[in-house]
């Protein structure tokens, strides 16, 4: 009969809070779904991890983290990888407690962790770093220890007995990692997470621990206490850099559930008993608006407030209910007013965001100077590329190249301005793309060189007509042009190369540039020879030549070059030999003597 009636009350609690506080749809995409903990104990079966959509405030499905049949616990309290995608679930057991290791990308259960003991298992949260687990658990004799677990082998690594007195209570460590925050019964105890040595104890009243929390930026700790017995228990807000408290409240029935807004302006607090949901101003410590009958607008409270949990944009609040609730109360924030109701009641509330996509990065523009015809090398570099989640990241770059992955790797680029595309996978659903410019420059001119092909006599003179040839070379856009000029005379030449023959007697000189497709010309080279053609007239050229050059006394010219004019090649070469070291330079003999012989072949 008693179970009869108790299911009566259920329904009309249903239908009456279907009356006052209708579902809602609401479009809030940010958080995407909830995980909503049972924390009341079951004596015949084990209670699923609920999870709800929170866009349209409904159920969705149940996640089995414990075995079926005699599980004789409760999900005490749940805390997320710094990711998202891992939930860690206190699962109180008298036989043996341990840890539930859900992947919210499929809401689905890794494994479970047990604790190396039988104890009752009351709180758990992670290190900021995501590789350790703070968890507070209670023997028999309601000893307390801190357990620190290692989440990457699973094994407890560091244990710390923190005395009696140790039933029910939280755990919550500072954003920073440097604090840990333990409320055991009716006392909250501050520790060094390096050393574990107690900073600081603050008494928390009442007789049970309501909740514990920490403000987003870390500058503050709100931690409550309840009373069963209806007498005055406390909400007290603590400076976590001085560890002292410097506010705090009471109520009759206490405070159970506590949550701090994401902007850390707004704090809320529920009462166990009666059904209120207080709205308190961060800053000044002041109730801005008590909330009555937040389960019901009719006739008192219908059920015991539970935790109270912000939604990730701040928009709304999810409010669980227990002994005797069959539901849960989302609340606007704009408003604080209920508006909708999630089916269902539980304990421990957590927002699990949607994999958020990743950012991609592929560095700034890159300027190359062409290294080879082939392509120049060029180092990627997707190192700024960021996962808000924390994912690892899958790099692909796509190009002219073909496909390289990788970070950071080395591909091959042609002369001229190439497009790269960087794909990021998170490997959760989630890509992004961006572009990097990189421009493979030619801004190195060409490298020049000529020749003289011809006959060279041992003075360093050409016999006959001396061939002319420049040549240019450029590692990247080609060569354009050669520009020349033989004796002052210009020549412009498409391509790399040009030539030209000179015949005429005398000294003669070439100065030579080349301009590659890029417009970058190489500095100006110079090369100069001497010849003579084998002939009267080729000697008679040289003479007046030598006679300008200061070699032959000018009185000399005209005998000189009637004898080499009409022929005379012996009597020259006497008189040449006659005038050496007088009025004739030596060299210059020398050279004369060399191109009659040249021209009479004796």
């Amino acid at each position: 009969m008693k179970k009869l009636i108790r299911r009566i009350l259920a329904v009309l609690l249903v239908l009456l809070l279907a009356a006052a506080l209708p579902l809602v749809a609401v479009n809030v995409s940010e958080a995407g779904k909830a995980y909503i903990a049972h924390e009341e104990s079951n004596y015949s079966w084990g209670l699923p991890l609920r999870v709800y959509d929170t866009d349209t405030h409904t159920y969705i499905k149940n996640i089995q983290v414990a075995r079926m049949y005699n599980y004789r616990g409760n999900q005490r309290d749940m805390a997320l990888s710094p990711s998202g995608d891992r939930a860690y679930i206190a699962l109180n057991d008298p036989y043996r407690s341990s840890v539930a290791v859900v992947d919210t990308a499929s809401d689905s259960l890794i494994k479970r962790i047990f604790l190396p003991m039988r104890h009752n298992f009351y709180s758990i949260d992670i290190s900021p770093s995501g590789d350790l687990a703070y968890l507070f658990a209670s023997n028999y004799n309601y000893s307390g220890y801190l357990f620190v677990m290692d989440l990457n082998t699973s094994q407890i690594i560091i244990s710390v007995p923190l005395g009696g007195g140790a039933y029910w209570g939280r755990v919550r460590v500072s954003p920073d990692g440097n604090l840990i925050f333990l409320a055991k019964r009716t006392t909250l105890m501050i520790l060094d997470s390096s050393t574990f040595q107690t900073l600081n104890s603050i008494g928390l009243g009442g007789s049970n621990t309501g909740d514990l929390v920490i403000s987003p930026d870390g500058k503050k700790a709100y931690a409550s206490s309840i009373n069963y017995l209806n007498a005055n228990a406390h909400l007290f807000e603590i400076d976590t850099e001085t560890l002292a408290v410097v506010n705090s409240m009471s109520t009759a029935s206490g405070f159970q559930g506590i949550d701090v807004s994401p902007s850390g302006e707004i704090v809320y607090a529920t009462t166990r008993y009666s059904g209120k949901l207080f709205v308190i101003d961060a800053t000044t410590f002041e109730i801005i608006k008590v909330v009555e009958n937040v389960t019901s607008r009719s006739s008192g409270s219908l059920a015991f407030l539970n935790r109270v949990k912000f939604s990730p944009d701040g928009s709304f609040a999810y409010i669980s209910t227990r002994s005797g609730g069959s539901f849960g109360v989302v609340v606007d924030t704009s408003t604080h007013e209920p508006y909708a109701t999630f089916p269902g009641k539980g304990g421990v509330i957590a927002f699990i965001p949607d994999n958020a996509a990743p950012t991609a990065n592929a560095g700034v523009d890159i300027s190359l100077e062409c290294t080879s015809t082939d392509g120049t090398a060029v180092v990627l570099d997707g190192s700024a590329s960021t996962d808000p989640d924390g994912d690892t990241l899958a790099y692909t770059w796509t190009g002219s190249f073909g496909t390289a992955s990788g970070i950071s790797p080395t591909v091959i680029v042609p002369f001229g301005t190439s497009l790269i595309t960087l794909t990021v996978d998170d490997g959760n659903g989630g890509t992004a793309i961006d572009d990097v410019v990189v421009t493979v420059a030619d801004t190195t001119a060409p490298i020049t060189s000529a020749t003289l092909s011809g006959t060279l006599m041992s003075n360093g003179w050409y016999l006959g007509d001396v061939l002319v040839e420049v040549s240019a070379t450029d590692t990247c856009s080609g060569v354009a042009r050669i520009t020349y000029t033989l004796d002052g005379a210009l020549t412009i030449a498409n391509g790399d190369y040009a030539s030209a023959t000179v015949t005429a007697t005398g000294t003669h000189s070439v100065v030579y540039s080349a301009t590659d497709n890029e417009g970058n010309t190489s500095a100006d080279a110079s090369m100069s020879m001497e010849l003579f053609t084998a002939d009267s007239d080729g000697l008679v050229a040289l003479i007046s030549t030598m006679v300008g050059e200061g070699l032959i006394a000018p009185q000399m010219e005209n005998s000189l070059v009637k004898q080499a004019g009409n022929g005379s090649y012996n009597a020259l070469a006497n008189h040449i030999k006659a005038q050496t070291g007088k009025k004739i330079d030596p060299e210059a003999s020398a050279l004369l003597l060399a191109a009659i012989e040249s021209i009479t072949g004796h």
